[in-house]
């Protein structure tokens, strides 16, 4: 009788446990929740700036201000950007003519309450961001709720 040549049962049931050990290994050392938290903190830095972009666009539009008969100056203390009574309505000044959206916070919660998670429309909406401008004219907008215990503002 010839012998046959390959691997046991056994062999290959070890090699697949092996396998199996090593890329949990691998994958807790990747830590994929951190990986998610840092992907959403980065579109949210992306979304601050192409806001502060959109608003320098209408301000050199508008021949060095802000402000005309549909948009209000930007508030001095920090207000929610969202619709509705006591927030401050971004949309209505940058939406269609400078962003052909308003971005919102990618994850949309903040803890309580849940903003919108995908901008529709300008007559209801919560960006979950903030916004403020200085004494000094400096626009500053904020993701106060980024992930791993960090604020996100941009100023310009």
């Amino acid at each position: 009788m010839k012998k046959q040549k390959g691997f046991t049962l056994i062999e290959i049931l070890i090699v697949i446990a092996l396998i199996a050990i090593l890329a949990t290994i691998v994958f807790v050392a990747i830590n994929p929740s951190k990986r998610f938290q840092e992907a959403n903190n980065t579109t949210r830095r992306a979304h601050l700036a192409s806001v502060l972009d959109a608003i320098g666009l209408r301000i050199v539009d508008n021949r060095g201000t802000y402000t005309d008969t549909t948009c209000d100056d930007i508030p001095a203390t920090e207000t929610d950007v969202a619709s509705g009574a006591g927030n401050y309505d971004l949309a209505a000044c940058l939406v269609p003519g400078f962003l052909g959206t308003l971005p919102t916070d990618p994850t949309g919660d903040t803890g309580g309450s849940t903003c919108t998670s995908a901008w529709t429309s300008a007559s209801s909406y919560d960006t979950c961001y903030r916004i403020s401008k200085n004494t000094a004219g400096r626009i500053t907008l904020i993701a106060p709720y980024a992930e791993g215990g960090e604020t996100i503002s941009v100023t310009r």
